[in-house]
């Protein structure tokens, strides 16, 4: 009989065990399943997470946006070739485009932009754009025009002024010193 009342707690001891080990193994692939969701996507402002794929959409739209809103067509010339760019309606690029036709010698600066120094401040309200695109018309500080023609990432602020629909060719046109340049309105 006592051997019996032995067996039967030990059989639940067993039995304890057991279930402490599968909940223990539970808590564990519960853990290491919210972890691998933390890190696979991005937090947003109220704690949900995206994947990256989710931001990328999100950060293309929100930049197709800016590119819609835009006041004014105009023209950039360098050489025999002609780009169609978009002014954006801001201050800055009204300021720009009473001033055209324009035909600056552009310096070049790190093998992906060429600036221009105006001798004169245009209104500015910079931003942080984080990325910055071939094809981007932008001002750095109040009197420095900058044209873009590669594709990078930036931690500097520039006020937005354009931007090229089809930059393709842009980098090729503009070449690897200075170069002459012609912003006039669109005909």
């Amino acid at each position: 009989m006592e051997n019996m009342r032995r067996q039967k707690e030990q059989d639940k001891r067993k039995k304890r065990k057991k279930g402490q080990k599968g909940t223990a193994v539970l808590f564990l692939i519960a853990c290491l399943a919210l972890s691998l969701a933390a890190c696979s996507g991005t937090a947003g402002e109220n704690g949900e997470t995206f994947s990256e794929d989710t931001v990328q959409i999100q950060e293309e739209q929100e930049e197709n946006v800016m590119r819609t809103d835009i006041a004014q067509n105009i023209e950039v010339v360098v050489g025999d070739q002609i780009f169609t760019a978009g002014l954006y309606d801001n201050a800055t690029a009204q300021a720009f485009a009473e001033r055209l036709p324009l035909t600056l010698d552009m310096s070049e600066l790190n093998g992906n932009e060429k600036y221009y120094y105006f001798g004169e401040s245009l209104p500015e309200d910079p931003e942080s754009p984080s990325s910055i695109r071939s094809g981007d018309l932008m001002l750095y500080g109040s009197d420095c025009l900058v044209l873009f023609y590669e594709d990078f990432s930036t931690s500097y602020s520039y006020t937005c002024v354009g931007f090229m629909e089809d930059p393709s060719g842009l980098d090729e046109a503009l070449g690897s010193g200075s170069v002459q340049v012609t912003f006039r309105a669109a005909s």
